[in-house]
């Protein structure tokens, strides 16, 4: 039966459906094996419990096809669908997970602060010298880059909010 939902609803059905399939897998393999004890007369007492290894196996290729076809639906929009005049979903998602380690090491490189040691040869000379670690940037441009990143970052995760929420698909 064919139905129709948004980008976000169908994310969450993989979500769903990848955590069921991750079950019925364990399951599944927990089960591939029966434990049977064998007295010296023949007598025979199985001591796994009882399980329809052929409808397991059914079960997890079912859902594993599903997985199948809502990512491929998933992906296809995301190729598809435009956000903006130059990006698709799929453009932006790229361009968001980059420009956020972007951010990661722009942050990391502007905690950085001079720093001024006094420093002797040895422990005993009189002769000191002043190390002096000067940072090898300009921190104001960089934070002013930080922050128009993060701009760009929430005006690309808004429009793609917004597709993922008003486009639509048929499963």
């Amino acid at each position: 039966m064919k139905k129709e939902i948004s980008l976000n609803q169908l994310r969450m059905l993989i979500d769903d459906t990848g955590n069921e399939l991750y079950k019925k897998k364990n399951i599944l393999t927990r089960n591939s094996l029966k434990t049977i004890h064998k007295d010296a007369s023949g007598h025979e007492e199985v001591m796994s419990l009882e399980f329809d290894f052929e409808e397991g196996l059914e079960e997890v290729k079912r859902l594993n096809s599903d997985l199948i076809r809502y990512k491929t639906t998933l992906q296809k929009a995301n190729l598809e669908t435009k956000i903006s005049d130059e990006d698709t979903i799929a453009t932006a998602l790229v361009k968001l997970d980059l420009n956020r380690k972007l951010i990661s090491t722009l942050e990391t490189l502007v905690s950085k602060e001079e720093v001024k040691h006094r420093r002797t040869d040895s422990s005993y000379s009189n002769y000191y010298y002043i190390e002096h670690i000067q940072l090898n940037f300009d921190k104001n441009s960089l934070i002013e880059y930080k922050e128009q990143l993060k701009a760009k970052i929430n005006l690309l995760e808004s429009q793609v909010d917004y597709a993922n929420t008003n486009t639509k698909v048929t499963i």
